[in-house]
């Protein structure tokens, strides 16, 4: 690697696993192999909602980038993540399942992720005697 890719490395590796406050604890899931989880670290950028009215009530999409090691998830499902996996984050603000949109491979191990997650949020009548 050149000294530019060993930098971006080195980054990475500072805001993922080297105690850093910014890393969140997740779960991947590839979309192929529904149940197998592989324990991953990310830092998620900020995210984007998007309200939309419909029938039922109102839906959240939220979209967010993330980056995570490439490396972690190749060694245990034999392929880096694509569109259509699952990044499942279970405390804290950004918790829930979150679907990859796409994804972008840097040369420092980077797996530089759009994800999305849609929450209903029904309407409906308070009813009381």
């Amino acid at each position: 690697m050149s000294r530019f890719d060993d930098m971006v490395a080195a980054d990475l590796g500072l805001l993922i696993e080297d105690g850093s406050d910014l890393g969140v604890d997740g779960q991947f899931l590839a979309a192929e192999t529904p149940g197998t989880t592989v324990d991953i670290r990310l830092v998620f950028g900020d995210p984007s909602d998007g309200l939309q009215a419909m029938p039922e009530g109102v839906a959240d999409n939220t979209a967010a980038p993330a980056t995570t090691r490439a490396s972690v998830i190749v060694e245990a499902i034999g392929r880096p993540p694509q569109a259509g996996d699952t990044v499942r984050i279970t405390t804290g603000a950004m918790a829930g399942d979150w679907s990859v949109v796409a994804v972008a491979l840097d040369q420092g191990d980077g797996a530089n992720m759009s994800l999305r997650q849609d929450r209903s949020f029904a309407s409906g009548r308070v009813g009381g005697r």
